[in-house]
């Protein structure tokens, strides 16, 4: 598994060119991976709201106890409201590295290509947390 997860970091997308040492450089490269990070979290997204209704289907009891019902825009809602927190915590990866390079200097520049792959890992599994949750609550409700 570790050597798996070193491979995938060996793809262009995690990959850091040796120049990028200045604060315009380093939100330069975080900026470049904004449209992946936002592909790949959306993507996810569309999954889990996939799983979500599949689950509706599969437990129509939970229809009936509540879970469905509700304010009908309110996913949608929070649909937008979760991409525009996302992306307000991808510019805090920028944030982060500017600041590690000044307080670590060298050292610092690590810091940029280790959390933007642990900020990728981090946001897929957040992003499936309703699944998830839905999928216990189901199971919990159909016992």
């Amino acid at each position: 598994m570790i050597n798996s997860i070193r491979s995938l970091l060996q793809d262009p997308l995690f990959q850091r060119p040796a120049d990028c040492e200045t604060a315009l450089q380093i939100v330069r490269w975080w900026e470049l991976r904004r449209i992946p990070y936002n592909l790949i979290v959306g993507l996810v997204g569309i999954f889990n709201c996939a799983c979500i209704f599949g689950m509706l289907i599969l437990f129509p009891a939970a229809q009936t106890n509540g879970f469905a019902r509700g304010f009908p825009g309110l996913p949608l809602v929070g649909i937008f409201i979760y991409g525009v927190m996302a992306n307000i915590c991808y510019s805090g990866g920028w944030v982060a590295e500017i600041a590690a390079v000044k307080i670590w200097e060298r050292r610092g520049h690590d810091f940029g290509q280790i959390s933007f792959a642990l900020g990728i890992l981090f946001s897929i599994l957040l992003t499936m947390l309703p699944a998830t949750l839905c999928l216990i609550f189901f199971i919990i409700k159909s016992i």
